[in-house]
């Protein structure tokens, strides 16, 4: 290995929801670890993963997430209750996440499409891909596919949007279902910005944030005309 290259940086794409439905987010994790203790992704900040891979050039992600921001419509989050990814494939627990309403996840769909099209071929293919290494056998067919096309194995319709609460080991998913499962989120929130994120030991950490370049259009209430 040639000792003057920089290692790959494992970064990604987020959605920062607005102060609304980020309180409503660290209040069920501050829930979900007086019940349970710590969990993966309990610590994390509230955000909504669009694009993940392994990266050499920093600036030109930076660059391109910039792009992308100042092209995309802030986008809309209606929030309409619980989903889980049971035995979820990268962690082995369940994974409790924020459902986004079906209007919402075709908007979202198109906006990852997009950074899709301008950020995967900036990754290194060979670091992207070892990151799912351990976890090919319980991954399916489709999902491995999408990680050797784009380095990302959930895309397109294969991609559930949301915002996670944590994923839970097995043991003490019971309590969850329990407890939280039977207080479901519901409001409606917008996305206050595109992040880019460096993991470093396995937590989010902010790089830089950018504003959308362009307002949801107004919504024209017509009246009828009196008689």
């Amino acid at each position: 290995m040639d000792a003057n290259k920089p290692h790959a940086t494992t970064m990604f794409i987020g959605l920062d929801p607005d102060p609304l439905l980020a309180d409503l987010v660290w209040e069920y994790k501050r829930r979900a670890r007086e019940l349970v203790g710590p969990q993966t992704f309990l610590d994390h900040p509230p955000h909504l993963t669009v694009y993940l891979a392994a990266f050499d050039d920093d600036v030109a992600v930076l660059d391109a997430t910039q792009r992308l921001a100042a092209t995309t419509t802030l986008p809309s989050l209606d929030i309409v209750g619980w989903h889980v990814f049971a035995a979820d494939g990268l962690t082995g627990g369940n994974t409790l996440v924020c459902q986004i309403a079906d209007a919402d996840v075709r908007s979202l769909r198109a906006l990852q499409l997009r950074a899709i099209e301008r950020i995967a071929p900036l990754r290194n293919e060979s670091a992207t891909g070892a990151r799912y290494a351990s976890r090919l056998p319980t991954l399916s067919e489709i999902e491995t596919a999408a990680i050797r096309r784009c380095g990302f194995p959930f895309v397109g319709e294969h991609w559930c949007p949301h915002v996670t609460i944590a994923s839970f080991r097995q043991f003490d998913w019971p309590t969850i279902e329990r407890e939280l499962l039977a207080d479901p989120p519901q409001v409606h929130a917008m996305c206050q910005a595109l992040t880019l994120y460096r993991l470093v030991d396995g937590h989010p950490t902010p790089v830089r944030s950018f504003a959308f370049g362009r307002a949801r259009p107004a919504t024209i209430h017509v009246h009828p005309i009196a008689s």
